[in-house]
């Protein structure tokens, strides 16, 4: 098993969601991605 570290994404897309789809897209594709909206709870 290899250790090795995540790399965190972190992003805001507060608008029509464009930035959230790619970002979901390369994720899903990576598993040493995370994803991290820093706007997730606040209303544009």
């Amino acid at each position: 098993m290899t250790n090795y570290l995540k790399t965190a994404i972190v992003y805001a897309s507060v608008h029509h969601g464009n930035t959230k789809k790619i970002v979901e897209e390369i994720v899903s594709e990576n598993d040493f991605l995370s994803p991290i909206h820093i706007f997730q709870n606040c209303q544009p």
